[in-house]
């Protein structure tokens, strides 16, 4: 099966309307626990942000991430329910109305306007629009606004009274989740602590408009007649979203107008009139657009396979005086893409006619608090992925859909994005709520995000498949039908309905089955994509990578400790110690970077009189190892080329000091996997097999005296 992705695609969307805007962000808001307990009283906060990164700036809490502070943070903050409060000046003219737009609310929250309920929020990955205008103070009046936040911890804690065999994961932490529509990794995992924050972690406005405004623009499927690098012309089709605030409104004679700017400066308009709407309140307006490009100048590629040339989409709503009344600029990359899964087992992705090979890690959020990121450190991040040679991030699914600043550097530097939906390791319930919640969150995510060029695939979930409980024939049954229900019935439709171009993908790992039955064989590593643990998990020598045959490997990693550890996060230092042990979460993971190192460089190298020095050299060490493993994993899979067509280590970026599979540390310092990388992900590769070893002098010298050295090495 071949999915066709040949798109004309835009970054991030600008210039949302002409409406009236008055932005809600920034330092004017408070907060204060809704019970008044504590001893917080009312502090500053600021939004977009998260009610532990305010409580901190004000003094009011020490860093949670400083020594062993996770339990008390946990029940200082996260077991309460937290209030934000603002005030607000508007006017509203005659026949207008105004509608508050929240784009992040983290997570089960209540909206208030003058004291008056205007809605909740249950899911925070949705965008809420709550129409505002009857609680609206007169003209010259101060307006009240107040977001109440309930406790996910607590709620999730309710969840627990269900029946054991209910619903499950297979991770510590609060096992019931996966009831609520949040961040997973808020809960804990087995590279980060639990801090299930709450707050407005994305944008928030007002505005006040009596005509239709555009909400969404996404340019698709580019329609060529023969291969585009041999194509001069084209059709774009493009779907533009109107959202129509006064639902009685006239609004015959409006026309939908797109100018495509390419980068030679040809300019190239099409046209479009709104129909008589479906709906009162949302339509959907579909165009295509006559494009002329040079295939040479104009297409954009993944990293190693051409540039990123940008053109300029501007789309505008007009009355029938050619007066414009709302509007949004964006900056598109033109490509082909597809995904193709063959019967054999195979997949691989090809760009503009070109088969490539992914290269790549895996990403989860760049912090557990909203408030600590900034547009600068997610671009940085996104630049230390491209500068070590990769093309390919996977947005993991126990995180949460990134900022458009994210996709627009990937769309910048050329890496190509994997995006999972926002589920993980768990079994999912299929309540009629639930999958309501879900359909809105995914509809809104696939419209936001579909336009980037860097986007390549849409995945169901992150292990959701491999980890039902196939021992346990009961409890498969009921949590098979609840899975095939989102993962297959929900999901599927609203991916293909608001973006044809990509490839659903159900689940990672995964050998591609869609619709069809339960794949129980996710794990096999000779068909579509699989995780490959064994060495980690399975407690394998890294040489075993030598023997696997992964058509994709979307997960393999190994352990290491970050330096950031030695600048004051712990008080006792060594891999034995009680806080650096604190700090490990996956299961005896301590344990395996001591036998680690006691194998490959001795019992005797790490010790030393001086605890920080001698923890030093335990740092370094088993950074020294990752960095070996992964670049023999790597390297033996980019020999394997055609047959393994990906690689995407676990995992780029870290939420925490603390010992993780990552090869950047926390403060976005590259671990010694990273600068492996750049080099075993270079564009070029001549990698030498170590097809076997006698001895061999590693880099610090083992207690007994290397006599001799010998190898066999093949080169392809």
């Amino acid at each position: 099966r071949v999915t066709q992705a040949q798109d004309l695609v835009c970054t991030r969307q600008r210039d949302r309307s002409m409406s009236e805007v008055v932005e809600l962000g920034g330092d004017c808001w408070c907060v204060e626990r809704r019970d008044g307990g504590g001893g917080f009283g009312r502090v500053a906060a600021r939004v977009p942000g998260d009610v532990y990164s305010d409580l901190e700036r004000a003094g009011a809490v020490p860093d949670p991430l400083v020594g062993e502070r996770e339990q008390w943070a946990v029940d200082t903050v996260s077991r309460h329910e937290w209030r934000y409060t603002r005030s607000f000046s508007l006017s509203v003219g005659a026949g207008s109305k105004a509608y508050l737009v929240c784009e992040g609310l983290d997570t089960l929250a209540s909206v208030y306007v003058n004291d008056h309920e205007v809605g909740k929020a249950d899911n925070m990955f949705c965008e809420y629009r709550f129409d505002v205008t009857p609680f609206l103070a007169p003209a010259g009046e101060s307006n009240s606004l107040r977001v109440d936040f309930q406790s996910a911890l607590e709620y999730c804690h309710d969840k627990e009274k269900l029946p054991a065999w209910e619903y499950a994961t297979h991770l510590s932490g609060v096992c019931k989740r996966m009831h609520v529509r949040k961040c997973g990794c808020h809960f804990g995992w087995d590279w980060g602590p639990a801090f299930p924050t709450c707050g407005i972690y994305r944008r928030i406005y007002l505005f006040v408009h009596r005509e239709p405004v555009i909400t969404y623009v996404c340019a698709m499927q580019l329609q060529t007649e023969a291969p585009v690098t041999e194509s001069t012309a084209g059709v774009l089709p493009v779907d533009v979203y109107l959202f129509n605030p006064v639902a009685s409104q006239d609004q015959s004679g409006l026309t939908v107008e797109c100018v495509v700017t390419v980068p030679g400066g040809a300019v190239q308009i099409a046209q479009a009139s709104v129909p008589a709407p479906a709906s009162p309140v949302e339509r959907r307006v579909h165009i295509d657009v006559p494009l002329r490009f040079n295939p040479a100048r104009d297409l954009w590629s993944p990293r190693g396979y051409g540039g990123q040339p940008l053109c300029e989409l501007l789309v505008r709503l007009l009355c029938r005086d050619g007066t414009e009344v709302s509007h949004m600029t964006q900056q598109i990359g033109l490509r082909q893409l597809t995904f193709e899964h063959h019967a054999d087992g195979a997949v691989y992705f090809t760009v503009n006619g070109k088969r490539i090979f992914v290269k790549g890690a895996d990403w989860i959020p760049l912090d557990l608090f909203a408030g600590r990121v900034t547009a600068a450190r997610e671009r940085a991040t996104v630049d230390s992925a491209a500068m070590a040679n990769m093309n390919f991030l996977r947005v993991w699914g126990g995180g949460i859909y990134e900022s458009d600043d994210f996709y627009d550097a990937c769309d910048r530097l050329g890496v190509l994005v994997w995006q999972d939906f926002m589920f993980s390791c768990s079994c999912y319930p299929a309540s009629e709520p639930f999958l309501s919640s879900v359909a809105r969150e995914v509809q809104h995510q696939v419209r936001r995000l579909c336009s980037h060029p860097c986007v390549c695939l849409w995945c169901g979930n992150n292990e959701c498949e491999e980890g039902m409980p196939f021992d346990c024939p009961p409890l498969l049954e009921r949590h098979m039908d609840d899975y095939l229900t989102l993962f297959a019935k929900t999901i599927p439709p609203i991916v293909k309905d608001a973006d044809p171009s990509r490839t659903y993908w159900r689940s990672s790992p995964s050998r591609g089955i869609v619709d069809g039955p339960f794949d129980k064989s996710s794990g096999n590593v000779s068909e579509g994509d699989c995780h490959y643990w064994g060495v980690w998990h399975g407690g394998l020598d890294f040489r075993k990578y030598l023997t696997i045959r992964p058509r994709m490997c979307t997960e393999f990693g190994f352990q290491s400790l970050p330096y950031q550890l030695l600048e004051g996060y712990v008080s006792l230092y060594g891999l034995r110690s009680a806080t650096v042990t604190y700090r490990q979460r996956s299961a005896h993971g301590n344990d395996k970077l001591l036998q680690t190192i006691d194998q490959f460089f001795g019992p005797a190298v790490a010790a030393s009189v001086d605890a920080k020095a001698s923890f030093e050299r335990e740092v370094y060490l088993t950074q020294v190892y990752q960095a070996w493993a992964i670049k023999t994993a790597a390297e033996h899979m980019r020999r394997l080329m055609p047959y393994c067509a990906g690689i995407s280590f676990w995992q780029l970026n870290d939420v925490w000091p603390g010992p993780s599979w990552s090869s950047l540390e926390y403060n976005g310092q590259w671990k010694m996997l990273q600068y492996y990388a750049k080099n075993f992900y270079a564009d070029t590769l001549v990698p030498a097999r170590v097809l076997y070893v006698l001895q061999h002098r590693w880099p610090i010298p083992r207690r007994s005296p290397v006599k001799k050295q010998q190898a066999c090495f093949t080169c392809t």
